[in-house]
């Protein structure tokens, strides 16, 4: 989407790696396949809840390295990490492989935490290793900077997250405390069709996302998305449709939400989808790399249309 937000004169850089829930069903070191800025060396793992849906955790002593490169030389970042009495003393950042600072994640009260680190003469890469002898590095993202970018935009949801994974807040690195924190200016919030699938009830489910709202709606215009219909009863039986209703009522009651419809790009039905190439097969219940990208176009056109 940023290549499109671009091309309709909104400047944007996909510059930042906040948890990633791939991380915990796949070997370390391969997160770099689905994103290739991304490298998880010997010893990182996906690990528990967080933001994001999943932390990157080391063991004491660490051998390996997560590197993140954004694509482009940035003149400062943020690191953003679980602190927490036991965790590690001696998580070491290092800028172009350089050990720049070093983060003592062992501190009470537990806490959604982060540093700035400047770097006026520019970098390309940044890195973490636990350098601890005892305590696990928990490491949740990082966000790169150069001069003049201002404007933060934020996507939630993930594979297999619904309303609940997202509102559940026993940590303070989990998402509902967490999102407000990252400063967001514009939040699109997907999260229809697991609660679809599951059977949540309409009642509950826009509670939830109601409360994802008022927890970021301070300073945080949101993007509401109707999910593009998938296979099953709960799609056909009304259950979706109270759930586009109950999304445009949230609109409605909330000044700076939208509403965005994947059907728009997609087709109104299962069926139109895979006939146009945008889904694989009909028992899928998401868009193929095709229909990311026409969903992308969609998304894009309508920021602009609102900005």
């Amino acid at each position: 989407m940023p290549g499109y937000l671009t091309a309709l004169g909104i400047s944007t850089e996909s510059h930042c790696f906040i948890g990633d829930q791939r991380a915990t069903s796949i070997t370390s070191g391969t997160l770099a396949v689905l994103d290739p800025r991304v490298t998880m060396g010997t010893g990182w793992i996906g690990n528990s809840t967080s933001i994001g849906g999943s932390y990157l955790l080391q063991t004491p002593s660490g051998v390996g390295y997560f590197d993140f490169v954004p694509g482009y030389s940035f003149t400062s970042c943020r690191i953003w990490y679980a602190r927490s009495t036991g965790l590690s003393t001696a998580i070491g950042v290092y800028i172009d492989d350089v050990l720049n600072t070093t983060i003592n994640s062992s501190v009470a009260p537990a806490a959604f935490s982060y540093i700035d680190i400047s770097i006026p003469g520019g970098a390309l890469k940044v890195s973490f290793k636990n350098n601890a002898v005892s305590g696990n590095s928990d490491v949740v993202g990082v966000e790169c900077f150069r001069a003049g970018q201002t404007v933060i935009l934020s996507q939630v949801g993930y594979c297999g997250a619904k309303g609940n994974s997202l509102t559940a807040a026993t940590n303070p690195w989990f998402s509902l405390p967490a999102q407000p924190l990252l400063g967001a200016h514009l939040t699109t919030l997907g999260l229809m069709v697991n609660d679809v699938n599951s059977g949540t009830d309409v009642v509950t489910w826009k509670s939830q996302i109601s409360s994802i709202i008022a927890a970021g709606i301070a300073t945080s215009d949101f993007v509401l998305l109707v999910d593009g219909v998938c296979q099953g009863a709960n799609w056909t039986n009304g259950l979706y449709d109270s759930y586009i209703t109950a999304v445009h009522e949230l609109a409605a009651a909330n000044v700076g939400v939208i509403v965005v419809d994947m059907r728009d790009a997609l087709g109104q039905t299962n069926a139109a989808a895979v006939g146009s190439g945008y889904m694989d097969s009909l028992t899928t219940n998401h868009p193929n790399a095709t229909g990311h990208d026409v969903i992308s176009q969609l998304l894009a056109n309508k920021i602009k249309l609102a900005a």
